[in-house]
Protein backbone atom coordinates (compact mmCIF):
# COMPACT_ATOMS: atom_id res chain seq x y z
CA UNK A 1 0.00 0.00 0.00
CA UNK A 2 1.50 3.28 -0.71
CA UNK A 3 3.65 4.64 -3.38
CA UNK A 4 7.13 2.52 -3.55
CA UNK A 5 9.11 5.60 -2.62
CA UNK A 6 8.04 5.26 0.77
CA UNK A 7 9.73 1.90 1.45
CA UNK A 8 13.35 2.14 1.25
CA UNK A 9 15.10 -1.19 0.45
CA UNK A 10 16.43 -2.78 3.59
CA UNK A 11 19.98 -3.71 4.43
CA UNK A 12 20.58 -7.03 6.25
CA UNK A 13 23.57 -7.28 8.31
CA UNK A 14 25.27 -9.98 9.08
CA UNK A 15 22.97 -11.82 11.78
CA UNK A 16 20.52 -11.70 9.30
CA UNK A 17 18.63 -8.74 10.56
CA UNK A 18 17.37 -5.86 9.30
CA UNK A 19 15.06 -3.07 10.23
CA UNK A 20 13.02 -0.87 8.30
CA UNK A 21 10.15 2.34 8.93
CA UNK A 22 7.52 4.04 6.61
CA UNK A 23 5.15 6.43 7.61
CA UNK A 24 1.48 6.33 5.41
CA UNK A 25 -1.16 8.49 5.53
CA UNK A 26 -3.82 6.44 4.98
CA UNK A 27 -7.13 5.78 6.74
CA UNK A 28 -7.47 2.44 8.77
CA UNK A 29 -10.67 0.77 10.65
CA UNK A 30 -10.88 1.32 14.39
CA UNK A 31 -10.24 -2.30 15.03
CA UNK A 32 -8.56 -5.85 13.15
CA UNK A 33 -5.87 -7.02 12.13
CA UNK A 34 -2.65 -5.80 10.15
CA UNK A 35 0.64 -7.50 8.86
CA UNK A 36 3.02 -6.51 6.76
CA UNK A 37 4.52 -8.61 3.45
CA UNK A 38 8.47 -7.87 3.12
CA UNK A 39 8.93 -8.46 -1.30
CA UNK A 40 12.33 -10.26 -2.82
CA UNK A 41 12.58 -6.72 -5.31
CA UNK A 42 10.48 -4.52 -6.88
CA UNK A 43 10.62 -6.57 -9.58
CA UNK A 44 9.85 -9.70 -8.07
CA UNK A 45 6.69 -8.99 -5.73
CA UNK A 46 5.19 -12.14 -6.09
CA UNK A 47 8.13 -13.21 -3.89
CA UNK A 48 7.64 -12.77 -0.09
CA UNK A 49 10.79 -13.25 2.23
CA UNK A 50 9.51 -12.58 5.35
CA UNK A 51 5.91 -11.02 6.94
CA UNK A 52 5.09 -9.50 10.26
CA UNK A 53 2.02 -8.53 12.37
CA UNK A 54 1.56 -4.82 12.62
CA UNK A 55 0.33 -3.03 15.36
CA UNK A 56 -1.14 0.54 15.75
CA UNK A 57 0.25 3.32 17.68
CA UNK A 58 -1.99 5.14 20.01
Amino acid sequence: MGAASAYTPLRVDAKGMAEGKATLRVALPDSGSFYVNIHASATNMKKIVACGDLLLEE
